[in-house]
């Protein structure tokens, strides 16, 4: 098969004679960047070569410094628009991505990912064949330098509403939305920058619920970890936006303010305020039974917090972190043998 210089194969464009009968939705693709050089012509080039008859492609580009701009220019005449200017952060960035976007079908792809061959004509057809499908989550595979391949693991189908609100997961990259649903539920919450996508996610449960959701167990896209990656260095921070926007369900849901009985034993860290509404009718006593599952350990064992972001990095090969913060889970509880676990393990792979 013909490869590009990075690498990625051609996909072959022209349609199949079952192909040719297909309206094919238009599909919308935002890349937020900045300053990832280094990975985003590979991200460019596995959406581009996808040989989508209807694709529009936009970067909302940070104001990089680096070679960014450069492989960006390479390839504008197949991009639909792009721009490089100082914004706010991802959110932002995705955000003004989404203003610009006209499609039926709308997701956003990080400058570090990569699409899979077929992965966009594999989404439009779960849109084509459910006429009132709203979102399509398929699978996503983890890669990098601090993971051999691992397919990521999803939310089941068997899960309630009330266990989805709090325990779900889906992978944001894998996961394509109908673009009016997206607006319509005013993009992304920019107070956030670490669960802007979990967020989303939960807004739209509980508004709309899950019953025009599908999940689909084919792989669609690479999900890369690296040492930059967000997804690695601020595991912390992102249970603690988790734990606000938690916290806000339980607001909107159970009418009392749940911070009196988690906050302060939790975390010191001050959450970000947010207000959530619901239009589904929630289970109250299931929705505090799988919010209690998910937080009360926290409660309970203080060195939680510092022991999951120990695991975490075991999970991923990153002994530097998972020595940082088994410190810490000892710090806090000296007397749990988990917290020496990790640490004995970190300095074992020094």
């Amino acid at each position: 098969m013909k490869t590009n210089k990075a690498g990625w194969p051609w996909i072959n464009a022209e349609p199949t004679v079952y192909e040719t009968h297909i309206n094919w939705p238009k599909i919308s693709i935002v890349t937020p960047s900045f300053n990832q050089g280094q990975f985003i012509e590979e991200t460019i080039l596995s959406i581009l070569n996808q040989g989508y008859p209807n694709l529009e492609y936009i970067i909302i580009d940070g104001g990089s410094t680096d070679q960014t701009l450069d492989i960006i220019k390479k390839y504008d005449g197949n991009i639909n628009f792009w721009v490089s200017e100082k914004d706010r952060g991802q959110s932002h960035a995705i955000n003004k991505g989404i203003d610009k976007c006209t499609g039926e079908i709308f997701n956003w792809i990080n400058s570090d990912d990569v699409m899979l061959e077929g992965s966009l004509k594999a989404i439009a057809h779960t849109f084509i064949e459910n006429p009132m499908l709203e979102v399509s989550a398929f699978k996503a595979e983890k890669f990098g330098q601090v993971i051999t391949n691992m397919i990521v693991p999803r939310a089941q189908e068997t899960m309630s509403l009330e266990q989805y609100l709090f325990q779900f997961w889906l992978m944001q990259p894998s996961t394509f939305f109908k673009l009016s649903i997206f607006k319509s539920l005013g993009g992304l919450k920019e107070v956030f920058h670490y669960c802007m996508d979990t967020e989303f996610f939960i807004r739209y449960f509980l508004l709309n619920g899950t019953e025009k959701m599908m999940l689909n167990e084919q792989v669609i896209l690479k999900f890369r970890m690296h040492e930059m990656s967000k997804s690695i260095g601020s595991q912390l921070k992102f249970n603690e936006e988790r734990l606000g926007i938690d916290l806000a369900i339980c607001r909107a849901v159970l009418q009392q303010p749940s911070e009196k009985t988690y906050l302060n034993q939790i975390t010191r860290t001050e959450l970000k305020s947010i207000e959530m509404a619901s239009s589904i009718a929630i289970n109250q006593s299931a929705l505090k039974a799988a919010f209690d599952t998910k937080w009360k350990p926290w409660v309970e064992d203080s060195s939680l917090r510092y022991r999951s972001v120990a695991e975490y990095a075991a999970w991923y090969g990153d002994t530097k972190n998972q020595r940082i913060y088994s410190l810490k889970a000892i710090q806090m509880n000296p007397f749990k043998i988990l917290n020496w676990k990790y640490l004995a393990n970190a300095l074992l792979k020094r």
